[in-house]
């Protein structure tokens, strides 16, 4: 990869948040690799116009515009945008999230020195908007297992099989947080896309990547992803499936499609259980949800200690299911 011409084109995906876009095109304009960057591709999936007033304001980024007419479904937003990318290199940024400054340069440097690698993501902070305090995200302890607890370097060399078992516990890696190579990426998409699986894409994603080569993961959080309720994973479509139902359907699916993967991700997460004192495998069990650790641990061998029975689990027993479903419900409605 040459230093002598931009190499990366960014991908922003918004509808109708022109307020959270502004942020967004405020840290690209903040990278210290700015000079890696060659398109900023801002596509709109949205019927408001704002969006394209706030590009307006960054006349100094390589930004180009586009608007989707009519609105396409969120799972083949990408491929309406596809035709349009420059670059070699491409990175996602959500319309609602940020980067810090050094994002795309330590992404950049993670994948010149390393070879095997095709893409890279990072760990990142959890946040409800810039005038808030982030905290790291949790999910990041996933990763944590699936690379044999060595978060001592900056940048972790993900294989196959690490990369699945971090995906098999839960969504762990954020399309905010990815740079990688074009082809590759696109590639993966297209095969997420086959799926029709728009809630979960982002636990295959990274395994469809893991075909072209290792992950390399930034252990050092660098990007700023926004907690709200107009979230796309928190939709209503989402919420009246029901989230559980559908991360085991995924799992499920996982298990059945990549069995050689799922193998030996399950051997290497039980030798490193094995390895770990039993109030951290406590700890790591009670983090993941009740149906889905039942799943992970009678159809898929995971080795965990059942956690103490919790007040939530008991209110589950007693509630009728219509009460209990509209607790929920008036809980992500107040998040």
């Amino acid at each position: 990869m040459s230093n002598n011409r931009p190499m990366v084109s960014i991908i922003i995906p918004t509808c109708d948040r022109a307020e959270f876009l502004r942020n967004a095109l405020e840290s690209v304009r903040r990278q210290t690799a700015l000079q890696e960057i060659g398109q900023v591709v801002v596509s709109e999936n949205g019927l408001a116009g704002e969006s394209e007033d706030v590009c307006r304001q960054f006349p100094d980024l390589p930004i180009l515009y586009l608007q989707q007419r009519p609105p396409v479904p969120i799972l083949f937003h990408l491929q309406a945008i596809w035709k349009h990318v420059q670059h070699p290199l491409v990175a996602f940024l959500h319309d609602d999230d940020w980067w810090a400054p050094e994002h795309v340069e330590r992404a950049l440097h993670a994948l010149r020195s390393n070879p095997d690698c095709v893409a890279a993501f990072s760990n990142f902070f959890e946040t409800e908007g810039p005038a808030y305090p982030g905290e790291v995200s949790e999910k990041a302890w996933r990763v944590w297992v699936a690379s044999d607890r060595t978060f001592l370097s900056p940048v972790l060399n993900l294989a196959a099989d690490s990369v699945f078992l971090a995906c098999l516990l839960h969504p762990s890696f954020h399309y905010s947080t990815f740079l990688g190579d074009r082809d590759a990426a696109w590639d993966s998409y297209r095969k997420v896309a086959e799926t029709h699986n728009e809630y979960d894409n982002d636990r295959t994603f990274p395994v469809f990547l893991t075909s072209h080569g290792h992950i390399a993961y930034l252990t050092v959080p660098d990007v700023y992803v926004r907690m709200h309720k107009g979230q796309d994973s928190k939709r209503d479509a989402y919420r009246r499936g029901g989230w559980s139902p559908r991360m085991i359907r995924t799992t499920r699916w996982m298990v059945e499609t990549w069995p050689a993967l799922f193998a030996a991700a399950v051997q290497k997460f039980n030798a490193t259980i094995g390895s770990v004192a039993l109030d951290k495998q406590m700890m790591i069990a009670s983090r993941l949800g009740d149906e889905l650790r039942e799943v992970l641990m009678g159809e898929c061998g995971l080795a965990l200690p059942r956690p103490a029975k919790g007040v939530k689990w008991f209110l589950k027993q007693i509630c009728p299911p219509a009460i209990w479903s509209i607790g929920q419900r008036l809980y992500y409605m107040f998040l």
